[in-house]
């Protein structure tokens, strides 16, 4: 029998084969067993006779049948299914899906985290002082950064374990003096409060006037003057006690 020789051999005859396949050339069995043999130095017949032609024929049929899928191999096809792997593979997450779900409720969990808990904050009306701006239980945001304050800002406030909102009237060197006639007066001016439908009465028996505010004190009263809680019942207070600046208002109303 003529088929003899390594794998080196057969793989130099298939990889000699395919360049001649590529080429629009057909392959048949008598070529590849006179390539086997020439390649294998063997000895091949070349009488041409009858016996010998089926003898190359079986060599070549042989090595077709055992490399067939070498020979009609598009390199092509094989370099882009290896990059298509490659790609999969890379691409892959190397966590599997819970993980990746609890890292991402995690962040969300920081982000509001930051959010309404160190940024800003979240509280509700407690009453209808601020009317008609704010009513009872609609919802504040309040902005907690904010380190200086002025006059006419409305501020969410935190006095003797109890939530107030108030607007500020006065700041750090004014003096507040509430008369008789339930007028606002600052430094000696009556103030002239367009957003402000009520008087201003003076509680009597919590805060002796006029009071000159000292450093990082402010004064703050309601919009709604007449029976609100705020600094002429609970007195002057302190940047400790503000949570922060109203930003935003939901009404809550009728929900």
């Amino acid at each position: 029998m003529l088929l003899q020789g390594g794998s080196n051999v057969r793989e130099s005859s298939i990889n000699t084969l395919n360049k001649h396949h590529a080429s629009g050339h057909s392959i048949k069995p008598y070529d590849v067993g006179i390539l086997f043999c020439t390649l294998s130095d063997l000895r091949f017949p070349v009488s041409g006779s009858a016996a010998d032609l089926t003898e190359l024929n079986m060599v070549g049929e042989i090595i077709m049948r055992q490399e067939q899928a070498v020979l009609y191999e598009d390199p092509h096809e094989v370099n882009e299914e290896e990059d298509k792997k490659r790609k999969k593979i890379k691409h892959r997450s190397p966590m599997n899906p819970i993980h990746v779900f609890f890292i991402h409720a995690f962040v969300i969990v920081l982000i509001l985290w930051l959010m309404f808990g160190v940024i800003c904050g979240l509280a509700t009306a407690p009453n209808n002082d601020m009317y008609p701006q704010i009513k009872t239980s609609d919802l504040l945001l309040y902005y907690r950064m904010e380190n200086r304050y002025s006059a006419q800002d409305v501020v969410v406030v935190y006095v003797n374990d109890t939530r107030y909102v108030g607007r500020i009237v006065a700041v750090e060197g004014d003096t507040v003096e509430i008369t008789d006639e339930e007028t606002l007066v600052i430094n000696g001016n009556t103030m002239n409060e367009s957003n402000i439908y009520t008087p201003t009465p003076n509680y009597e028996g919590f805060v002796k006037y006029p009071v000159t505010l000292g450093k990082d004190e402010f004064f703050v009263l309601s919009d709604n003057r007449n029976g609100g809680e705020d600094s002429r019942y609970y007195g002057v207070i302190t940047g400790k006690n503000i949570l922060g600046t109203v930003i935003t208002v939901v009404r809550r109303n009728n929900i």
